[in-house]
Formats: structure tokens, sequence, C-alpha cells
């Protein structure tokens, strides 16, 4: 019995592969999907920095399990939502695995299974979009030279320091927000360093609610050691993300510009690097 529960959990690790399925989207942004198991269920899950806790949506598998409460949360549209609270006993993600797991369970019938800060969080990572796109939990080699001037927000969500046309500020790093968003006040202050464009775009937040959103060209994003020239940027009031974080946040930092370069974090020990 003991020698087949190895070959058992051999073949379980071997097969959840850290692998990231990238979906494509607009301005080079894409949704990053990683393999996790779920009490020996295996589910593919949308990568979500920018969640504070892991989401499931109604299928079968999750319906079965107790409620244990409720927490209320807000999107980006500002508009407050509620869902449901279950236990996971089993997590494993890239190898590892994590018991007795609070995670929230949405109502929606299109609802996707998401992997947020609560879990991403107890491991240093990695996460290398420019060639095999893969997350590593606990890399064994650096990014880069570490910075330790990374802030853990109230909420778990992790920010940097970053200069938006050499003027600093601090921004949220969300791999679940598709394009690099900024704060409608900050480009108020500093119009100089944007340029509003003539197209714009309809988005979703991550609980389905449609911001209409506009877009603009920023003159430099630099970000640690990594500068951008002229990214495209959406602009919106982040005021309902401030009142979750409880800092002065004035920018998201999105997929379309996570996916040019290779990430580290270490949340515990407030370090993070970037190439």
């Amino acid at each position: 019995m003991a020698y087949s529960a190895v070959i058992f959990w051999v073949l379980l690790t071997e097969a959840l592969s850290a692998d990231l399925r990238i979906e494509p989207g607009a301005f080079g942004s894409g949704k990053a999907y990683v393999r996790c198991s779920f009490d020996g269920v295996e589910q593919m899950c949308f990568l979500d920095t920018g969640s504070a806790m892991s989401l499931v949506g109604p299928s079968k598998p999750f319906l079965r399990k107790p409620s244990s409460g409720k927490f209320r949360y807000k999107s980006a549209s500002g508009k407050l939502h509620e869902a449901e609270v279950m236990r996971v006993g089993t997590i494993i993600l890239d190898g590892k695995v994590i018991h007795d797991v609070r995670i929230g369970r949405l109502a929606r019938p299109d609802s996707e299974n998401t992997l947020g800060m609560d879990l991403l969080g107890r491991f240093p990572f990695s996460l290398d979009f420019r060639t095999e796109p893969k997350l590593r939990l606990e890399p064994k080699r650096r990014v880069d030279r570490e910075l330790r001037d990374l802030r853990v927000l109230k909420s778990g969500l992790m920010a940097m320091p970053i200069l938006l046309g050499g003027v600093g500020t601090f921004a949220v790093w969300d791999t679940g927000a598709s394009v690099t968003a900024v704060d409608i006040n900050f480009v108020r202050a500093y119009p100089k360093n944007f340029q509003k464009l003539t197209q714009k775009i309809e988005g979703v937040d991550g609980t389905g609610e449609t911001l209409k959103l506009e877009l603009y060209r920023a003159r430099e994003l630099q970000i640690g050691t990594k500068r951008f020239t002229n990214p495209t940027v959406v602009v919106l009031d982040l005021s309902p993300l401030r009142d979750s974080v409880g800092t002065a946040v004035q920018a998201v930092i999105g997929s379309n510009l996570i996916r040019r370069a290779e990430w580290y974090f270490d949340r515990n020990g407030r370090k993070w690097s970037v190439r």
C-alpha cells in the first residue's frame, strides 16, 4: 500500500506541471492559466495576482462542499460583491502541497477558477513569460539583483515603486489586469506625460462587470531596472482599488507589460526583481 501511494504521488506531481497556458489578448496582453489540483481534482486556474483570495466557480466538485461563511469584496468597477467561503483539504501546485485552505466560491455559472495571492504568496516564485511561459515556486535561480522595496498591502497584494514619466508612485502588480492602468487624477496632474488615443476599449473586471476604458500612450514607465517606452495604458478611477488596499497606489501593472519580462517575488521577504 505504501509503495502504491508513492507511485501515485510521483505520477501526480509530474502531471501537475507549472507550465503556463497563455490566451493572447489586446496590446500584447494575455491571460495565464496554470494546472493545479483541488482535493485530487485537476483544474486549470487563471493566474491572478490582483486577487487576494483564490476563487472557484460553482462546478460539481465544489458545490458539494459546505460553506464556512461569506466574504465581500469590490471589483474594479467599484461594485460590492459577495461570495461563499469553503475549505479545501489539499491543493497541489508545482509539486507543492498546501493543506486546509479557505477559498472563495462564486455563484456566477461562467466564473473561472482563479489562483490568487493567498496561495501564490506563500512561496517565493518566479514567472517567465518570454520564451516558454512558466511558474516556478521556490526557484533555485533568481531573476536578477533583488530589490528590497516591495510593499505588501493589507489585502495581501503586492505593489512596487515605479516611475511614470519620471514621476514616482506605487503600482499593484496584477497578472489579472490585461492592460496597465493609471489613475485618472495622476494623468490630470501630469498631462504632458500622457497622450490620449482616439481608440477606446470595453473591458471586463474580475466579476464580469463591463468597464468602458479610454486608451492613452504613456511617455515612459520604469519598473525597477526595466524601462518601457510609450506603453499603452488605460485611464480610469482607481479609488475603489485604493479603498481596498489602503495605500496611495496610482497604477496597476497589467499583463501587457508583465508578459515582456521575467519576474521574481518573495512576498514574505519583501523582495523582488525583474529583467
